[in-house]
């Protein structure tokens, strides 16, 4: 009679725990999408210019994912054409845990006219809608309802970015060797890099680079150090270990260092799933 009663408790338990876990999983995986609020789109038509690029273009605010548990989420703002299904959407390059996000004109257009490829000056329907990322690996991405906007874009270009050090140019911003943009958050260059192998050890010269967002200033720019908020998320060289980090020596910032002198084709993604990334291909001569 104790061994059955024993038995008796032990398959409770585990039928508990199984439970337990099974409802867990179920509200990791399953969650309320955020609400977007505003805008509305409602009797509202934005004419975009290249004057007031620098001007918010909107702020969209939106109520919270809920994955019932504490876990937080990030948010991005996504576009994609009227009729259009979000398979290929384009997105903004920033997210934020808040629960509103001012994007400005010129990064609106640039969504709309170029990564849209939408005709300027010439009023277009565009859906918006936000995607919400949970913290946690287990939960399911979150999509809020999709409002679409009357928005006449203006005809704009991607300012390039600069190759800055003395392994390609000096190390002044403004001998920056530009590397031209070839979409929205993309860009790409071929360039010859002087790589570790003709350092001069004897007079601790090493050969180094960066990158900036512009050929006037120093910041904001594009380190090595992938622990900065600065930083590239993902470094990818072929062939592979062929790009190292070298130490700046200046406040733990770390520039790049190809070892091999020679072609390099460099290719950089801003808004790679919301991730920095830089590849770097060696061209064999």
């Amino acid at each position: 009679m104790r061994k059955n009663l024993i038995y008796t408790v032990f398959a409770a338990l585990m039928i508990f725990f199984s439970c337990s876990k099974i409802d867990r999983s179920l509200t990791l995986n399953e969650g309320v999408a955020p609400v977007l609020q505003s805008p509305t789109g409602e009797d509202r038509e934005y004419v975009l210019t290249e004057e007031n690029q620098n001007n918010p273009f909107e702020t969209f605010i939106y109520t919270a994912a809920d994955y019932g548990t504490t876990i937080a989420a990030k948010y991005t703002i996504e576009v994609d054409t009227l009729g259009g299904d979000f398979s290929t959407p384009v997105a903004s390059s920033t997210s934020s845990t808040q629960l509103f996000q001012t994007i400005s004109t010129k990064d609106f257009n640039q969504l709309v006219n170029i990564a849209l490829k939408r005709t300027p000056e010439v009023q277009h329907d565009v859906q918006v809608r936000m995607r919400a990322e949970g913290e946690d690996p287990g939960v399911e991405i979150l999509y809020s309802n999709v409002v679409t906007l009357k928005v006449t874009p203006y005809d704009a270009t991607i300012p390039p970015l600069y190759i800055v050090g003395n392994a390609v140019s000096e190390w002044e911003p403004s001998d920056g060797v530009e590397m031209p943009a070839t979409d929205v958050n993309k860009f790409k260059v071929t360039v010859d890099i002087k790589g570790s192998d003709q350092n001069d050890a004897a007079n601790k010269l090493a050969y180094g680079f960066r990158f900036l967002y512009q050929n006037t200033a120093w910041d904001p720019g594009l380190y090595y150090n992938n622990d900065k908020n600065t930083g590239f998320d993902v470094i990818e060289s072929i062939p592979a270990g062929s790009v190292s980090g070298l130490d700046s020596g200046f406040n733990g910032d770390f520039n790049f260092q190809v070892a091999v002198t020679g072609k390099y084709t460099i290719e950089i993604n801003l808004d790679n799933d919301g991730k920095k990334t830089i590849k770097f291909t060696k061209i064999e001569e």
